[in-house]
């Protein structure tokens, strides 16, 4: 069983947080007030949590998920392949001043793909994911100043009308792209997640300003996994050629996995700059039990979905091992990360 992850009531924070300052472009969780006050409700004299006592936890996480700290570096050469990608679809990826630009945005897509998707062969493959991630990221972003075409990305996007600007209009001829990479049930389910996406980042500004309900316990959960874009990372760990059967049966625990490992790997970083409204924060006054207690329970939970997901998959070698390697560069994702993620300052002790 597990004990917290399975349970409704989850924070609205995002999976899609892949930016971090300087080296990588910087956004902040963009919560509304009212949210924000009644998060201060569970943790009104915030009291940080031991980093001896995470890095224990985080220890014992990657020991039981068989995983070795590491850390890793940029990939010049992924990179440099994404600007000519873009270069060759007239995507917009150049430092104009004035000019829109996914280019401050596309580092964040270079690390994943290059750490979470490392098992795969396909470098076309790598760049389409590096791409997307910059897309997204940078869409997220330019949502925090102005959600104007955006609100309408979606509409005209199935009706085939023009979009807003030129990245919007950018991002419409690149999802297209995803029929050329996957197909039929992989293909429909990666673009109705990116379409939930950008449905949730417009649904997060034109909410800012409602009153959350104490008896919504669902809305939290729906807005989350709305916003997280888990399903379509998953379906990225597999050969875009892998059978959907041999996997499809642990979706639900794969983006439980994706969301969680997030919230686990992040939870340092907020502790160091005293961030309460995140999944273990809220969590810990709602139970009333010590932050690091949820941290410990939640690590265990995704263990446990790791271990479920490879029981699932187990009648395929190559599957099981394309999620073991995702899982792992996933992780390694977070602790390559330094500007954003810090995790460097735990384990560097």
């Amino acid at each position: 069983m597990l004990s917290l992850i399975e349970l409704p009531y989850l924070p609205v924070t995002r999976a899609l947080n892949f930016s971090v300052n300087q080296r990588y472009p910087t956004r902040r969780d963009r919560i509304s007030s009212n949210m924000s006050k009644n998060a201060g409700k569970t943790d009104t004299h915030y009291t940080p949590t031991s980093p001896d006592d995470i890095r224990d936890v985080l220890n014992r996480f990657f020991e039981r998920c068989q995983i070795r700290y590491d850390e890793f570096p940029y990939d010049i050469d992924l990179h440099n392949l994404c600007i000519e990608e873009a270069h060759k679809h007239s995507y917009p990826v150049d430092p104009s001043p004035g000019v829109p630009s996914i280019l401050k945005a596309l580092p964040a897509g270079v690390a994943i793909a290059a750490t979470s998707y490392a098992h795969l062969h396909s470098r076309d493959v790598q760049v389409f994911i590096a791409l997307y991630t910059g897309f997204l990221v940078y869409l997220d972003d330019c949502v925090t100043h102005d959600v104007s075409g955006v609100d309408m990305f979606v509409e005209r996007f199935i009706s085939g009308h023009p979009q807003d600007n030129d990245v919007l209009e950018s991002l419409a001829l690149f999802l297209r792209e995803t029929y050329v990479y996957y197909s039929g049930i992989q293909a429909n389910i990666i673009m109705t997640s990116t379409l939930n996406f950008i449905t949730s980042v417009v649904l997060e500004n034109k909410t800012q300003t409602m009153q959350p309900s104490p008896d919504a316990h669902g809305y939290p959960t729906f807005a989350r996994y709305l916003s997280g874009v888990s399903e379509a990372y998953a379906f990225f760990a597999f050969p875009p050629s892998t059978p959907l059967g041999d996997y499809i049966q642990a979706l639900p625990e794969m983006t439980m996995f994706i969301c969680c490992t997030n919230d686990i790997l992040s939870f340092y970083k907020e502790e160091r700059d005293h961030e309460s409204f995140n999944y273990i924060s809220i969590q810990a006054g709602f139970r009333g039990k010590s932050k690091v207690e949820i941290l410990s329970a939640l690590a265990d939970d995704v263990v446990t979905c790791l271990e479920r997901i490879m029981r699932i998959v187990d009648a395929n070698e190559d599957v099981k091992a394309a999620f073991g390697a995702f899982a792992k560069g996933y992780v390694y994702f977070h602790t390559s990360l330094q500007k954003r993620y810090h995790l460097d300052e735990l384990f560097s002790v």
